[in-house]
């Protein structure tokens, strides 16, 4: 079977590796340092309709909505990229200035592990980390769930990092606005 090509390709900055993660499993690491602000890597992959993420054409726990209709996503017969490497934080030293980019929260040491926070993007009211988060942060929230961002205000200190997508939620969201779940 042919490989399906993806609508958009990824990029990503030097020095990144995967490796053996404390948090779990594999995680993405950085070999250099990276300067707070600069741009981490840009997802990339295929689109489909909300209503396909659960589809069998979808790797799973390779999708992340653009929109409350379009996801982004890799194909099942397609391969991960490091980006599909990227483990949650509740205290995450990476996060989206667009849709697609990523970029350091902070300055990120040499061999440090590149986190984000899965609020950042996650809008699946059925959607759970699989086991309780392991970041071992002090903040940590323990359950980490697809609903998690109706916590979140706009004047939160990382509201800015989140997806322009879950921002837009958010407002609505605080102002007492009807969200329309994604199906």
């Amino acid at each position: 079977m042919l490989e399906e090509q993806r609508d958009i390709d990824p990029w990503f900055c030097d020095g990144l590796v995967v490796r053996e993660s404390r948090i779990h499993g594999m995680g993405l690491f950085t070999t250099l340092p990276i300067s707070s602000g600069a741009l981490v890597l840009r997802l990339g992959g295929s689109l489909f309709t909300n209503i396909e993420r659960r589809s069998e054409r979808i790797m799973p726990s390779t999708s992340t909505p653009l929109s409350e209709t379009v996801i982004l996503a890799e194909v099942v017969q397609g391969q991960k990229d490091l980006s599909d490497h990227l483990n949650h934080s509740c205290d995450p030293n990476a996060g989206f200035t667009d849709a697609l980019s990523i970029v350091a929260i902070r300055t990120i040491q040499e061999n440090t592990e590149i986190t984000i926070d899965y609020t950042f993007w996650e809008s699946d009211s059925t959607w759970e980390l699989k086991r309780p988060c392991n970041c071992g942060c002090a903040i940590c929230r323990g359950n980490v769930t697809g609903t998690d961002w109706k916590r979140i205000q706009p004047s939160h200190t990382l509201f800015k990092f989140y997806s322009p997508f879950i921002r837009r939620r958010i407002r609505v969201f605080a102002e007492g606005g009807t969200i329309h779940e994604c199906k």
